[in-house]
């Protein structure tokens, strides 16, 4: 006994020896991908098994609950059906007019008198009375012992109960009952015909049978107790007799597959894997009937083959990212790079620069001297550009000055040639002598900044000489505050806005086109607006060209229209002058008006240069 337990020591000895001797040789990168296999992996693979075993329980006992507590209403709804009617039949049984009718029915001198006229014509009147009180009765027959019917049908393709009741069957099942109601399920070549309530008639003085008492069911009463579960969560609902014939059905296709005889208590559920259903059921009370429902395994389980499926990938994209974590650990440089990334971020956010001290001779040591040195040359590069900067912002603002100039006299001149041609007049002088006010507003460079009232008599040169060709299709109708004449603005500012509303609505339509120049002060700021009753820009290209004027950017208007690269360039001086906060704005509708408007901070003090980057 001592030798075998020596024995085993030893083998667990070298098997331990064995582990360790393998640990020591592997390098400590496949010792981390290892233990992480080990901790982690394995744990999640358990975990996402019993998470998925038990998510499927939860499932299909929320599943069972649910079409048991709906089955429940199914069950409650037919209860009340079938005793509000065993409860008529009941109450017909305490008129005396019954008896009286089926004794003289038996009698051989039936109908001979007007007494058995009267008792017929009452009887038959109560009938139709009870059958039309009742919901869920189609007509309701009384039925001697001779066969003598008193019966009433509903109309309108109703069953005739005296040709449809099978009276022995019925009789024997109301025999059997002893007096009470029961219910008697007629069927044909597999499928229910019809649902019978049947009970036989005792005279109350001698206890002796006189006949029987039969309720013809409505099926489409039965099926309203059900019809509004049938919904994805509970796929189809039935009703069973007690010796399994199917009463009522949501799908008749199926019933005959279902293995109904399973059923063996008052309420449960199994599972039928021929048909791969999940089937609930409870006793309906005083019918000895049941109420099923069946719900397709792949249904039930659909929500948790999803939730595996995510999981899967989560758990594959989990292995992936703590393998490369694991590498990234492994290699011993998370404390390097997190030092350059600090000094990085730190630079980044502009504040003081921190040389990285290190004394790595390797490749991470090189990389934290070379963003030393990196540094100092863009901290030296950073102080020349800031003070080239509004060098450079002036020299744009000039050779955007100088852009409208080509531009511009291209329309005028185009004007002055359409003038000429047409009618070889002196009119050409007046509209030469109003071009060259234009022109030199264009190209004056004496002054940055300009006077309203100023601006305002280039856009008047501009008016005249535009109404030689369009005369009385256009107007321009102005509401300036004259408190604000006085104001300097960047120069040929609004005249570009006027020459856009008079291009793009006299040249695109053919009616009259006014436009509106407006000026005049908003508290801190002064609004001016150009707008026009002209064909409008559609939306679509309204949302592009505001948001291109948001961005001050060119780039949609020159590939999309070059006459209008006026309003970028109003924008964009805008923007220079008075900075991001302003600058153009359009609002249109298609084929109603245009409104260009701009908003330039008011300043009292209009000295020139100063309104100006």
């Amino acid at each position: 006994m001592a030798k075998y337990t020596e024995e085993g020591a030893g083998m667990k000895n070298s098997f331990i020896s064995n582990i360790k001797k393998f640990f020591s040789s592997i390098s400590v990168r496949k010792k981390i991908f290892l233990a992480f296999y080990i901790q982690i992996i394995i744990p999640l693979l358990i975990m996402q098994y019993m998470y998925y075993q038990r998510s499927a329980e939860i499932i299909k006992q929320k599943s069972i609950d649910y079409s048991q507590d709906l089955l429940k209403i199914v069950e409650y709804r037919i209860e009340s059906l079938v005793d509000n009617i065993s409860m008529q039949s009941q109450i017909m049984l305490s008129d005396k007019r019954i008896y009286d009718a089926l004794k003289r029915s038996n009698s051989t001198d039936y109908l001979t008198s007007v007494e058995d006229i009267k008792t017929v014509n009452n009887v038959k009147n109560m009938l139709r009375d009870t059958t039309l009180s009742i919901d869920g009765v189609q007509s309701i027959c009384l039925v001697s012992n001779e066969r003598k019917f008193y019966s009433y049908n509903m109309n309108s393709g109703r069953i005739n109960i005296e040709q449809a009741i099978p009276y022995d069957k019925v009789l024997k099942k109301a025999r059997k009952a002893i007096g009470k109601p029961t219910w008697y399920v007629d069927e044909e070549k597999g499928k229910v015909k019809n649902i019978f309530l049947v009970r036989t008639i005792n005279d109350p003085s001698t206890f002796e049978e006189v006949g029987i008492m039969a309720f013809a069911i409505d099926k489409n009463a039965i099926a309203s107790t059900y019809k509004d579960f049938c919904t994805d969560s509970m796929k189809n609902v039935l009703i069973v007799s007690e010796d399994q014939k199917v009463i009522s059905s949501s799908d008749y296709n199926i019933t005959s597959d279902l293995s109904i005889n399973k059923i063996a208590n008052d309420k449960g559920y199994y599972i039928d894997k021929d048909l791969d259903m999940l089937i609930s059921y409870v006793s309906v009370n005083n019918t000895n009937w049941k109420a099923l429902s069946y719900i397709p395994l792949k249904e039930l389980y659909k929500e948790i083959n999803d939730l595996k499926k995510w999981h899967s990938i989560l758990f594959m994209i989990t292995i992936i990212v703590s393998t490369i974590f694991s590498l990234l650990i492994s290699l011993d440089i998370l404390n390097p790079i997190n030092e350059i990334t600090c000094a990085m971020k730190e630079f980044e956010d502009g504040l003081d620069y921190k040389e990285i001290r290190t004394n790595r001779s390797d490749e991470l040591g090189y990389m934290s001297m070379t963003f030393n040195n990196m540094a100092k040359r863009i901290n030296h590069l950073v102080k020349c550009i800031y003070e080239e900067q509004i060098t450079r912002k002036e020299a744009e603002i000039k050779a955007l000055q100088a852009q409208i100039n080509p531009h511009f006299l291209y329309n005028t001149l185009e004007t002055i040639n359409w003038i000429a041609q047409l009618n070889g007049v002196s009119e050409i002088s007046d509209t030469v002598l109003a071009l060259s006010s234009l022109i030199e507003a264009n190209m004056g460079r004496d002054n940055k900044l300009i006077s309203l009232e100023d601006e305002l008599k280039y856009i008047e040169d501009y008016i005249f000489i535009i109404k030689k060709r369009y005369d009385e299709r256009l107007e321009v109708v102005k509401d300036v505050d004259e408190t604000i004449l006085n104001i300097k603005i960047p120069r040929l500012l609004i005249q570009p806005l006027v020459e856009n509303a008079v291009s793009h609505g006299l040249e695109k339509s053919r009616e009259k086109v006014v436009v509106n120049l407006i000026a005049h002060r908003a508290q801190d700021d002064i609004v001016i607006e150009v707008m026009d009753n002209g064909i409008g820009i559609k939306e679509e290209e309204l949302d592009i060209l505001n948001l291109q004027f948001k961005k001050n950017s060119g780039d949609y208007i020159q590939k999309r229209n070059r006459r209008s690269i006026g309003l970028q360039n109003v924008n964009r001086r805008i923007k220079l002058f008075y900075g991001d906060n302003y600058g153009l704005n359009i609002e249109s509708k298609y084929m109603k008006y245009t409104k260009m408007y701009f908003m330039i901070p008011y300043s009292q003090d209009t000295g020139e240069g100063d309104n100006h980057v």
